[in-house]
Formats: C-alpha cells, structure tokens, sequence
C-alpha cells in the first residue's frame, strides 16, 4: 500500500474509532471503547507519527478502560511527538493521578497551566493540582 494510500487508511480508522468511542460512551459499552482502541491502535501501526490516534486511545486507556501505564506511554508518545500538546500533560497527569504517582501528576497539571489555554482544562489542572498539594 502507498504511503497516501496509508495515510488516507490511517485517518479513517481514526474516525471508526471516534464512533465506537462515541457509542461506548453513549451506552457505557466496553467493547464498543475495546473497538475504538483497537482501531486507534490499526491507525497508529499504519501512521506511527500520528499523534491524534495516539492521543485518543490514551484518553480512552485511563478514563473509560481503567489501564492507565498503557495511557501514560500513548500520551508520552504524542508529547514526544508533539510538545506542544498541552492536553496530553492534563490527561498524563490524570493517568498518574490514578496510578497514585502524585509528584509526576503535580508536574504534568504544573506544566499543563504554564501552557494550556482552555479555560475549562486550566480551571479542572489547577483544581487537581489543589487536591495534591493539600494531600
């Protein structure tokens, strides 16, 4: 298959997995968020510098399937590939948040407000933040 042609295949398996994701979420499925990772997964292995598929899957491994390590290397992955992701410090720290690792949380929501602009995302990083620095 063409490098286009591989693109092109990457980019819908993105989408298939945001509607699996979509219908997990609407119906608390499982296997509809064990299906969108799978499809992450499929467009990341034909794409391995596609961020968003990794990005998405990440979120879905420590918010919907309780796996947070698988998490925190997706979202590693997008930061190495795009620093300037500020929402994969948010989510990282989340997922470390989860794994009780609080000083790698505490510098992940740190950095996400040095440099996220979403009012909504800085005001829920500074409340974690909150909750571990009075821990």
């Amino acid at each position: 298959m063409g490098r286009f042609w591989q693109w092109v295949w990457s980019r819908s398996l993105r989408l298939l997995g945001d509607a699996h994701r979509h219908f997990g979420n609407l119906y608390g499925s499982r296997r509809e968020h064990e299906a969108a990772v799978e499809n992450y997964t499929r467009a990341a292995a034909l794409d391995p510098d596609y961020v968003q598929a990794y990005y998405r899957r990440g979120v879905l491994y420590w918010r919907e399937l309780g796996r947070p390590e698988r998490a925190i290397a997706d979202l590693s992955r997008v930061l190495e590939l795009d620093p300037t992701c500020s929402l994969a410090y948010l989510n990282r720290g989340l997922a470390y948040q989860t794994q009780h690792d609080m000083e790698k949380a505490a510098a992940d929501f740190r950095r996400y407000l040095a440099e996220g602009t979403d009012a909504f995302w800085r005001e829920a990083a500074r409340r974690q933040l909150a909750i571990l620095e009075d821990a």
